[in-house]
């Protein structure tokens, strides 16, 4: 009975996201809109199945819905750096960010020291520091 009940409600739920969907799609024109469009029509009738392993199903054209969206995108143009500097400095920013996380406040720093920093940049701590403080006039 539990089931059943939870199935219904993640029909119910996964329904709604459908819809919600479908609206976010009314402004697209693409020839890759009817191709999704048909993806949520096949969604839709294997909802209504009694296949046991319809999740799984959803799962998998959820999937394909995701694909096929990042295909409609433009795709972005590798912009290479001017200098090694300024890659070092974009590594480092992003080494920075990914330790501090907004979303797991209880996670435990990793990379404590400008060493540390360095070393899993493969460059030395001095040198680490001489760029950054070239590019962003600050040093780490």
């Amino acid at each position: 009975m539990i089931e059943s009940i939870s199935d219904f409600y993640k029909s119910i739920q996964i329904r709604q996201n459908i819809i919600q969907l479908q609206g976010l799609l009314q402004g697209w024109s693409c020839e890759c809109l009817k191709s999704i469009q048909d993806i949520f029509k096949k969604m839709q009738i294997e909802l209504d199945s009694g296949y046991s392993q319809k999740l799984d199903i959803m799962r998998c054209y959820l999937h394909l819905l995701i694909h096929e969206t990042m295909k409609m995108q433009q795709t972005s143009r590798y912009v290479p750096h001017k200098n090694a500097a300024q890659r070092i400095v974009e590594l480092f920013l992003t080494l920075l960010d990914r330790q501090f996380p907004v979303e797991i406040p209880q996670r435990n720093l990793v990379l404590k020291t400008a060493t540390d920093y360095a070393n899993r940049l493969s460059v030395h701590v001095n040198h680490l520091n001489r760029v950054v403080k070239c590019i962003q006039r600050q040093i780490v």
